[in-house]
């Protein structure tokens, strides 16, 4: 498939949902699925308006998945044995996306959650995601790290999943991954990035072997803004960024002249599924 390549490198998926075809992958990881289109049901959906109810007290939400798009892309975000490139897990790979604090405003973060697909495995082990708050990224600059973890967090699962054609896998289901910060971190106004990492690294656990991670984009059915439930600032678009020392990949910007560069639509690339929990003052 074209831009396969250039998805090694960055480690990127695509997830393309058609009955045509049966999922693909490289011995290392899959990078490239294709499902039936069986998918699962938001079941937030139902709401008319707001943010999920897990965003409680809610700051900033990126907005659902529209894992049945053909033009839904997830990024590879986690730490897990199943990546096996013949090396230990080491950090893996992460993804950073950005959010706003309004001028004049002063947030008091408590929470924050990715939506993340799981490939060949349906647990967290351990069930301690990694999190960050940074300032200051840009492409190939990291930025300053503001406050970061290793905290008990909970994978519930969002009701959205690629159907049953996943790569011989159990409809791979998205779940939320929310941590509730042991500290709380004032933020003033201005742009940081966050990111919620999965783990998979008990050696003992045979799931672990295999388990693999994705960061969930998000936009509304016209693909033209953010998905449906989107709270609070606009996410900063094409504001994300994905690195790991493990694949050699050095803070690289996902925006829309990257997803196009891949051959993927561009508004793939301008927004993540996650979101801010807390206080404004």
């Amino acid at each position: 498939m074209k831009g396969t390549s250039i998805l090694v490198a960055l480690c990127a998926v695509l997830v393309v949902l058609t009955n045509r075809m049966m999922a693909q992958g490289m011995p290392s990881a899959p990078l490239v699925w294709q499902s039936n289109g069986e998918v699962g049901v938001d079941h937030d959906a139902i709401q008319t308006a707001g943010p999920p109810s897990y965003c409680s007290p809610c700051l900033f939400y990126g907005g659902d998945s529209d894992i049945a798009s053909v033009n839904f892309v997830p990024f590879a975000n986690g730490v897990s044995l199943g990546w096996k490139v013949g090396k230990p897990p080491a950090e893996n790979i992460q993804v950073y996306s950005a959010f706003t604090v309004p001028k004049g405003k002063t947030w008091t973060v408590t929470g924050l959650f990715s939506n993340v697909v799981f490939i060949y495995t349906d647990v967290m082990d351990p069930s301690t995601p990694r999190w960050s708050i940074r300032s200051g990224m840009k492409a190939g600059d990291g930025g300053k790290i503001i406050a970061s973890g290793t905290t008990e967090g909970t994978a519930t699962p969002t009701g959205r999943n690629l159907g049953n054609d996943c790569g011989g896998n159990s409809d791979c289901p998205e779940y939320t991954i929310l941590v509730q910060l042991p500290k709380p971190v004032k933020l003033t106004s201005g742009t940081y990035y966050e990111s919620v990492e999965p783990l998979c690294t008990t050696p003992q656990d045979p799931e672990c072997a295999t388990a693999l991670f994705y960061l969930s984009d998000t936009f509304d059915g016209t693909e033209t803004t953010q998905g449906a439930h989107a709270y609070g600032p606009k996410e900063p678009k094409g504001q994300n960024f994905q690195n790991s020392p493990y694949f050699g990949v050095n803070y690289v910007q996902i925006d829309e002249a990257y997803c196009t560069s891949n051959s993927f639509l561009g508004v793939a690339c301008d927004w993540m599924s996650d979101g801010v929990i807390g206080t404004e003052q």
